[in-house]
């Protein structure tokens, strides 16, 4: 990690499209042994075999080195398959409609292995470069910047897969000039920078 105090210090970056191994990969994170999900408790009655991979997880990472990378990726999870490059299947027990209010949560948010991979290595959380201060997404923005005492900084997403202004509206909206951007291309701006200005009276 010599030379590296920030994701920009790599030389080298990379993206593909989302899958939806990448949303698999993530339901199997729910049993990580060092994650320690605040749902794990609640989905693993639910999800088939969750709790299941939770043992098989925790018993492989004893047999592990320590802070060595637990490859989820040779685990199977039989309530959540991948049927094909954009379709998987979640097998639940019983009847549980709230259930795809879940999907909805981060919890859910799919995780592609590689980048899990990527900041696991030796050095990387010491330096603050982890997954959780630098997600992955596929949105119009990445985040470049985080210090939360500081400045937060989103910068454009060159791989955006690209998205229009709409081009219909509400009663109203053409009239009021809401549409007048219509099927250009978003998004308008290329950086949104947070500052954080703390108040004199409460400091």
């Amino acid at each position: 990690m010599r030379g590296i105090s920030a994701l920009r210090d790599f030389p080298q970056q990379g993206t593909r499209e989302l899958t939806a191994a990448d949303y698999v990969n993530e339901i199997k994170r729910l049993a990580h042994p060092r994650l320690h999900s605040p749902i794990y408790g609640l989905m693993s009655g639910y999800i088939v075999g969750l709790k299941e991979l939770a043992e098989t997880l925790a018993k492989a990472e004893k047999s592990l080195p320590k802070d060595a990378y637990l490859d989820l990726t040779r685990y199977d999870l039989p309530g959540a398959q991948v049927l094909d490059r954009y379709t998987y299947r979640i097998k639940v027990r019983g009847k549980y409609p709230q259930f795809v209010y879940w999907l909805a949560m981060p919890f859910f948010a799919p995780v592609p292995p590689e980048a899990e991979r990527f900041y696991a290595q030796p050095g990387m959380a010491q330096k603050n470069i982890t997954l959780d201060w630098f997600p992955v997404g596929t949105g119009p923005y990445m985040l470049t910047v985080n210090n939360s005492n500081r400045r937060m900084v989103l910068d454009r997403n060159p791989n955006f897969g690209g998205e229009v202004y709409p081009s219909e509206g509400e009663p109203g909206d053409a009239a009021a000039g809401l549409l007048r951007d219509a099927g250009k291309p978003l998004p308008f701006i290329d950086k949104v920078v947070f500052s954080l200005e703390k108040e004199q009276i409460p400091y």
